[in-house]
């Protein structure tokens, strides 16, 4: 049993660890993209200033 469950803390460790990093790695993604998205508004709404002041 002893042997179970160390085996079972071990799983749950990496598992964790695992989930950290994916964690980590979307993190990263979500920033990058919300940075892309705001580059797009501010041409958007610079596009659009133009087209006003015409």
């Amino acid at each position: 049993m002893s042997d179970l469950r160390e085996e079972a803390m071990a799983l749950m460790s990496d598992l964790r660890e695992e989930a950290m990093a994916l964690m980590s790695d979307l993190r990263e993604e979500a920033m990058a993209l919300m940075s892309d998205l705001r580059e797009e508004a501010m041409a958007l709404m610079s596009d659009l200033r133009e087209e006003a002041a015409m």
